[in-house]
């Protein structure tokens, strides 16, 4: 897996570098780190700190599922992000503002409800995905090989894990990185940020609402 993380990080680096026509000097400068360590990362040869990655794509605007994108399948909360768009696209603006404005109050009435997604940082995120799907500690210690210990100080918001171990939480909640990490990325979002204010089971009944109000539009 180490081998894999460094590939995808340096293949990412190098879409960045090609894509900013940057040199590595410059780019070293711009995230204040020595050129020696950036072309670590660059060349394969080491693994950032997840900290480290989020400063990397908020410096040079590049989202953070594309980064990882060559390390997992897209996820559920992207899956039903792209369906709640999808659905809208089938409309007409004017039919589409419609239905948005019908989906509004609820939209709002789950993100204002408990827990508090939209504030939280990524142990937080992590702690309510948990409970949201009633697993416990263990459970998700196990299923993303840690040790229970381990996942509570990450809950606890004390320190971001390895990029190893932040891949596989991704996996063991299905959701992607920017969810995980939304509110420690600056960048432009491709999406409403709203929508990773609500969890994706959340997001799973907003989809299907959607669809359902869209089609009865079109059925008229």
């Amino acid at each position: 897996m180490s081998k894999e993380i460094k590939s995808a990080i340096s293949d990412s680096l190098k879409k960045i570098k090609a894509e900013q026509d940057m040199e590595v000097s410059l780019m070293a400068d711009l995230l204040n780190i020595p050129i020696s360590t950036f072309e670590t990362y660059l060349y394969a040869r080491n693994i950032p700190a997840l900290d480290m990655v989020v400063r990397i794509c908020n410096q040079f605007d590049y989202p953070i599922n594309d980064f990882f994108a060559s390390l997992g399948d897209k996820s559920s909360d992207q899956k039903q992000i792209a369906r709640i768009y999808s659905n809208f696209d089938m409309l007409p603006e004017i039919k589409r503002k419609q239905i948005y404005q019908m989906i509004e109050p609820l939209v709002q009435s789950m993100v204002e409800a408990m827990p508090d997604l939209k504030n939280a940082g990524f142990g937080q995120r992590i702690r309510i995905l948990r409970e949201d799907i009633r697993m416990t500690l263990a459970e998700a210690a196990r299923s993303s090989n840690l040790q229970p210990d381990s996942l509570k100080v990450l809950e606890s918001n004390q320190r971001l894990p390895s990029i190893a171990t932040f891949l596989k939480l991704c996996e063991t909640f299905h959701v992607s990185p920017e969810y995980l990490l939304c509110n420690s990325l600056t960048y432009t979002f491709a999406v409403d940020k709203t929508l990773y204010a609500l969890t994706p089971r959340e997001l799973a009944a907003l989809a299907e609402s959607s669809y359902r109000l869209c089609r009865s539009v079109l059925d008229k």
